[in-house]
C-alpha cells in the first residue's frame, strides 16, 4: 500500500491529535483505549476524523478534541480538575498516547476506517504491539498495514504473511478450539494436541504463543503425531477461523498462493525462509498449504 496523494500536513496532525486524546482521556478520565474508541465512534467524530474535514481533525488540540466528544455525548465534569492532572507528562506516559499516534498515523495516511484497521489488527492487539513505541514512522507503517494490508501482500500470485501480528499467524491471539479446550491462539492449541495427557494440555490454554511453543518441544510425542499433525492443524484453523472477519480476510486471498513467510527463523516445513542460508530450500510450506485447503471449503460451503 504506497502512500500516494497523502496530505502529510494532515497526518501529522491527526496522530498529534489522536495521541494527545487518549492520553489525556487515559490521565484523566482512566479510559483505555477501547473505552476511547466506543466514545469517540457514538460521538460522530470519528467519521469526521477519517474524513479529514472539519475542526475534529485540524482545528483542535487533542485536548480540545475529547471535550467535544463529552459534550456531544453529554458528560460533564470540570475541565480545570484536567489541567492539575494532566501535564504533559502524565498525558504523553500511558501506553494509550501511544496507541493513538500510531493509529492516526496509520488511518491518515491509509485513509482507511478505523474499523477496517482493526480487522487486522483489533484494538486489543495494539496493547501487546507496544514494542514498536521505539520505531520511526516508516517502519511503524512497515510492520503493521503497510505490510499486511490486502492491496501490497500479494505479489506474482503471492499472498505472503510473516510475523506474529498476522492474523494468519498461528501466534495471532485468536481463541481457537480443539476437542472441547478453548485456547488463547493456534499455536497453544497445536502444541497442546501433541499430547494426550488432558492435564498436560490445560498449560496451553492460556499462555504465549512463543512459551507454548518451547514447552511443546518438551512433550513426549504422542505416538501418532506425525501421522495426525496436518489433521490437527486444519482443524486448530477450522475452529480460528470461525470468525468472520478472519474468515472474509482468509476468502479475500482469492486464488493466490498462501505462502508464510518465515524468513528469520528458518521454518522450511510449516512456511518458507528467504535467508541466504536457505535460498537453496524450497519450503513446504505446510500453514499456507492448510490455509488455501481452508479457503477451497469455506467456497464449497458458501455454494
Amino acid at each position: 500500500m504506497a502512500a500516494k496523494n497523502v496530505d502529510w500536513l494532515e497526518v501529522s496532525v491527526k496522530r498529534s491529535n489522536l495521541a494527545d486524546a487518549m492520553g489525556f482521556s487515559r490521565a484523566g478520565l482512566g479510559d483505555d483505549a477501547v473505552v476511547f474508541f466506543d466514545k469517540f465512534k457514538r460521538s460522530g467524530f470519528m467519521a469526521r476524523f477519517e474524513r479529514g474535514d472539519g475542526r475534529a481533525t485540524l482545528g483542535c488540540s487533542g485536548c480540545e478534541l475529547v471535550l467535544m466528544i463529552h459534550d456531544r455525548l453529554g458528560i460533564h465534569y470540570q475541565s480545570a480538575d484536567f489541567k492539575e492532572k494532566c501535564t504533559f507528562s502524565t498525558i504523553s506516559a500511558p501506553i494509550e498516547y501511544w496507541i493513538g499516534y500510531a493509529l492516526g498515523y496509520i488511518q491518515g495516511r491509509s485513509g482507511m476506517a478505523f474499523n477496517e484497521i482493526f480487522g487486522y489488527f483489533p484494538l486489543e492487539s495494539w496493547y501487546k504491539m507496544y514494542s514498536l513505541h521505539e520505531v520511526g514512522d516508516e517502519a511503524l507503517w512497515d510492520k503493521t498495514i503497510g505490510r499486511y494490508a490486502m492491496c501490497c501482500a500479494p505479489t506474482k500470485g503471492e499472498y505472503k504473511f510473516g510475523g506474529r501480528d498476522h492474523p494468519f499467524s498461528n501466534y495471532y491471539p485468536a481463541q481457537a478450539t480443539f476437542e472441547g479446550m478453548v485456547f488463547a491462539t493456534g499455536e497453544g492449541a497445536f502444541q497442546a494436541a501433541k499430547t494426550l495427557d488432558m492435564g498436560k494440555r490445560c498449560m496451553f490454554t492460556d499462555i504465549d504463543p512463543g512459551n507454548a511453543k518451547g514447552l511443546g518441544r518438551k512433550l513426549e510425542l504422542r505416538d501418532d503425531w506425525e501421522v495426525v499433525k496436518h489433521g490437527v492443524m486444519l482443524d486448530i484453523l477450522r475452529s480460528k477461523f470461525e470468525d468472520p472477519a478472519l474468515r472474509q480476510m482468509l476468502l479475500d486471498t482469492g486464488e493466490q498462493k498462501v505462502v508464510e513467510d518465515t524468513t528469520g527463523w528458518h521454518d522450511n516445513i510449516w512456511g518458507n525462509c528467504d535467508c541466504p542460508n536457505c535460498t537453496h530450500i524450497e519450503g513446504s510450506n505446510l500453514l499456507g498449504k492448510a490455509l488455501m485447503q481452508l479457503r477451497a471449503e469455506f467456497r464449497r460451503l458458501a455454494l
